[in-house]
């Protein structure tokens, strides 16, 4: 069930629902807020059972593991270590058949129903849907192909001349603040999409939050979902400070340096602003400190 008020970190209408404006875009992580379970996790134990002989390839990926866990390495090294010692000269026909086994297993009990359910709203109102994902392309893009999203954006596994997996990540992995980058591209070059919905149910989802004019949180942790409150209300401080700031008033809503900070920053660099202070830019836009938005799934 839903509860609580929206996150809304924009100067836009904060308290309006989504389907007022005249292009939404609704973004969704995948492993954790639309599925109960890491699914490259799954697509890679998938794949060692269809070629056993692979085991002989991941003598080193206990070792890597806890490189990565001391923090020598980051996550996308280990995410490119796995990928060559499994997937390593796989082609497409092989990819594919292990791609079907995942869907079937996630049709069966894998997706979570709550996730699911604001897809759909979202896609009955004609909203842009994008399936947001650190996975890779050739798992991903035809399951999202499947459950109907306009796009998928996610990490692209690099192929050689033959189509075949090099064992490499081609470009960026699609993690943390690669995800905002990726969203503010289709943004900047859609003008027309005005509003940002977000799910997400990890912390690496934050940065993409920020952003965004309703943020939801999928079944969270009660330590996850405090600091996501935390997080949206401070966001909410450094706007009305900074508006005070705009008017010259002798006054604060708080004494939190760091939130004074970027609330000066705010001042200086958000020409939406103008639109509050008096005399300014009229309009029916409001302001005020936002909330999460969670979502707990019943079982």
């Amino acid at each position: 069930m839903r509860n609580s008020a929206h996150t809304s970190n924009r100067t836009t209408n904060r308290g309006a629902s989504a389907r007022k404006w005249p292009r939404t875009i609704a973004v969704f992580d995948f492993d954790g807020t639309l599925t109960r379970y890491d699914t490259y996790l799954r697509y890679l134990i998938l794949s060692t059972l269809a070629r056993l002989t692979r085991l002989t390839h991941m003598g080193t990926l206990p070792i890597d593991v806890l490189r990565h866990k001391l923090g020598w390495q980051d996550n996308s090294w280990l995410k490119q270590r796995f990928l060559s010692a499994i997937l390593g000269g796989w082609g497409d026909t092989d990819l594919a058949i292990v791609t079907g086994r995942l869907f079937t297993e996630l049709l069966n009990n894998g997706f979570r129903a709550e996730g699911l359910a604001e897809l759909e709203r979202h896609r009955r109102l004609g909203h842009r849907t994008v399936l947001l994902s650190a996975g890779f392309d050739f798992y991903l893009a035809p399951i999202a192909n499947q459950m109907g999203f306009s796009d998928c954006i996610c990490s692209n596994a690099e192929r050689n001349e033959h189509g075949v997996l090099t064992g490499r990540i081609a470009g960026a992995n699609c993690y943390g603040m690669e995800k905002v980058r990726r969203i503010k591209a289709i943004l900047d070059c859609d003008l027309d999409l005005r509003y940002l919905v977000v799910y997400g149910d990890h912390e690496t989802d934050f940065p993409l939050m920020r952003i965004a004019d309703e943020a939801y949180i999928i079944n969270p942790r009660p330590t996850l979902a405090r600091k996501a409150e935390e997080i949206a209300k401070a966001e909410g401080l450094i706007f009305d400070q900074a508006l005070l700031i705009r008017t010259g008033a002798p006054l604060g809503f708080t004494d939190n340096p760091d939130i004074q900070r970027e609330a000066a920053k705010e001042a200086a660099h958000n020409s939406d602003l103008r639109k509050y202070l008096p005399g300014g830019v009229k309009g029916t836009e409001q302001f005020g400190s936002p909330n999460v938005k969670r979502m707990i799934e019943r079982n």
